[in-house]
């Protein structure tokens, strides 16, 4: 998708809004999905995503689906990773993974979710380290397979991290894996766009807004603006619960140069 499809301007303004707001109130793992298919490109038609997404589910919603079949329809819709072993935005757009059914972990996650919640199933996100998962119906699932884990597979895991994700983690590790691919190839500015609708949708967590803050500081270091890299620095050490990090926040601070120079 070209750069010109992201939020510009008012767009990007508005977005924020209705990250700030998501972060506030009760929603679903889908409709944070769709904010960030928004963040991806500022045309997503969020009624054209819902039509195709009832389009895919009315025959499970129909027949009253159980659990086993549901993930055996996910499969045989052909939901799976990326095809081509090249992970890129598309896979991160919820509108795009229900259209061409492929995507990454945690969005073929949430049509699983959705799906599931819509046929009347206990589903929720298990936000585990390095590879997004599913609890269906108190069977752990492995989205990119749709199929249940295994004893084994589960005895190896730290099971301390199978605990459900909320909407609000599962929005920032979506707008993460967006960050990640900017990074590679250093856009900065839409890096930091994405750190805005993060910011957005920590909501009253100052803890977490102030990493964040952080993170956004490095990155206008990277750029050279030094005095927005400071200002950032300094909010970091202004809000961060954490000792450890608003120090180093505020020797970074401190340690910038003047843009004007002497």
């Amino acid at each position: 998708m070209p750069d010109s499809s992201f939020p510009q301007g008012d767009a990007h303004i508005e977005l924020c809004q209705r990250f700030t707001l998501l972060a506030g109130a009760p929603t679903s793992a889908y409709e944070v999905s769709v904010a960030v298919a928004q963040a991806i490109d500022a045309d997503a038609s969020v009624t054209g995503i819902e039509a195709d997404f009832d389009q895919l589910i009315e025959p499970w919603q129909r027949r009253q689906i159980v659990a086993s079949e549901l993930l055996a329809e996910m499969g045989a819709a052909g939901f799976s990773g990326p095809r081509q072993g090249v992970v890129g935005v598309a896979h991160s757009h919820i509108g795009q993974v229900i259209a061409r059914r492929e995507g990454i972990p945690i969005t073929l996650a949430i049509v699983l979710i959705e799906a599931a919640r819509r046929c009347g199933l206990q589903c929720h996100g298990i936000n585990y380290p390095g590879h997004f998962l599913v609890s269906l119906e108190q069977t752990v699932v492995d989205p990119l397979s749709m199929q249940p884990l295994g004893a084994e597979d589960i005895a190896r895991m730290d099971v301390r991290a199978l605990v459900p994700a909320g909407e609000q983690s599962i929005g920032l590790r979506m707008l993460n894996n967006l960050k990640a691919l900017s990074a590679a190839v250093r856009d900065w500015s839409r890096l930091l766009d994405l750190l805005d609708y993060q910011v957005a949708l920590t909501g009253t967590d100052e803890a977490l807004a102030s990493t964040l803050h952080f993170e956004r500081a490095e990155v206008w270091e990277q750029l050279g603006v030094l005095d927005l890299a400071r200002e950032a620095y300094v909010e970091c050490a202004r809000t961060c619960p954490h000792p450890d990090l608003a120090q180093r926040a505020q020797v970074r601070a401190g340690e910038l140069p003047s843009e004007g120079g002497t």
